[in-house]
Parts: structure tokens; sequence; C-alpha cells
């Protein structure tokens, strides 16, 4: 009989202990649970201010339609020139009977007695003159005078009017 008894308690210790490892592998599996849900709890959304967005929206979407609008604002203006210098057909010489008037008809006067005298200048030179005075950035007492007529003038225009002067 003792040999059934101490069998008894040798199957009650073992068997109670595998009821504990079950246990405590159900106790763990709880916890790695618990912690999965403790993260999704920890884990927070902010939410999205929808004003931000709009204005963000908006800014981008004026930004295109301006930039929509300078490029069609200037298509225009870009062939307008480039007509004004194809359909330019006046000689120096006409050109030139404006400044005649200040400069004398073969370019040998001092303009209104304040000026350089401009025959024999060279056609660079006249170049860079005139667009000088239509900068603003060349020329004395008389630089305001020329100003006004040079602006009047197309990039062909100086061209032609330059070659005129250096061959009088």
């Amino acid at each position: 009989m003792k040999i059934i008894m101490s069998l008894l308690a040798v199957f009650f210790i073992f068997g109670c202990s595998g009821d504990d490892e079950k246990k405590s592998s159900a106790n763990v599996s709880a916890e790695k649970e618990q912690k999965t849900v403790e993260v999704k709890k920890v884990v927070k959304i902010k939410p999205v201010d929808t004003k931000k967005v709009e204005e963000v929206k908006a800014v981008k979407k004026a930004k295109k339609v301006e930039k929509k609008l300078q490029s069609d604002v200037e298509k225009p203006i870009k062939k307008e020139v480039v007509k004004k210098v194809e359909t330019s057909s006046k000689s120096g010489k006409e050109i030139f009977s404006v400044c005649g008037g200040c400069h004398g008809m073969d370019g040998s006067k001092s303009a209104l007695g304040r000026s350089k005298i401009i025959k024999g200048w060279d056609a660079k030179k006249v170049v860079n003159a005139l667009h000088g005075y239509k900068a603003g950035t060349y020329g004395g007492s008389m630089k305001g005078l020329m100003k006004g007529q040079v602006l009047k003038l197309n990039e062909s225009e100086i061209n032609t009017v330059a070659h005129y002067v250096s061959g009088l």
C-alpha cells in the first residue's frame, strides 16, 4: 500500500505541476495581449486642422494661376517686340533727321553747345551711348533730353542709326 500511496503522490505532484505550466503559459499570453492593448492605447493621432489644409491648397492654386497669367502676359509682348524689329523699315538717314536738329545734319555740331561732336564715331560707340541714354547711365547735362529721344527707338533702329552716324 505504501507503493500505491507513493505512486499517487507522484502522480498528484506531476499532475499539479503540469497545470501550473498551463496556467503560467496562459498568464504569459494574457500579459502579451494586455501589452498589445496598452500600446494601442498609448498611440495618439493628432486631428488634422482642416483650415490650414484648405489655406495651403488655396495658396498652391493661386500660385499656379499666377504663373499661368504671367506666361500668358509675356507671350504677346515677346511677339510684339519681334514684329516691331522685323517691320522697322526706316533708313539711318530718316532716323537721324530727328537728331540733326541738334547735332547738325552731318553730326558736326555740339548739340545745344553742350554735347560732344558725334561725327566720326564708330557704330559700336554710338550703340553703347544710345543704350546708356536709354538706361539713364550715360551722358551729362543732356542725359534727360536724350533719354526721351532714344526711348522712341527699338533695337533695330538703334543699330541702323549707329551705322549711319559712323559713315558721316
